[in-house]
């Protein structure tokens, strides 16, 4: 992701794997562009594709336990909480249709 103004670098979202209709995704915000809403920016973009565009089912994705702010933004853009993620660190987080 790149900001229009300035052509500075913010972060990368990604598909990561699609199964069954669901894909996984990941997100990451450079330091620097943190707390400017870019990530709910990305999130709901990438959701709008995901939905509209590759008539997916549903998101999810893993998110450290120790991140409010990246909870926060996901669960502001839909996202719930479903267990466990990865290890017992990351929280588990899907969006559904």
């Amino acid at each position: 992701m790149i900001e229009k103004a300035t052509g500075e670098y913010i972060g990368n979202i990604e598909i990561m794997e699609i199964n069954n209709g669901v894909v996984k995704i990941g997100i990451t915000i450079t330091p620097k562009q943190q707390n400017k809403h870019y990530g709910t920016e990305a999130m709901k973009a990438i959701m709008e594709y995901g939905y509209n565009k590759l008539n997916l089912d549903g998101f999810e994705l893993n998110v450290y336990s120790t991140n409010p702010r990246a909870i926060h933004c996901y669960e502001n853009v839909g996202f719930q909480k479903d267990g466990v993620g990865k290890t017992e660190e990351d929280i588990h987080m899907i969006h559904k249709k």
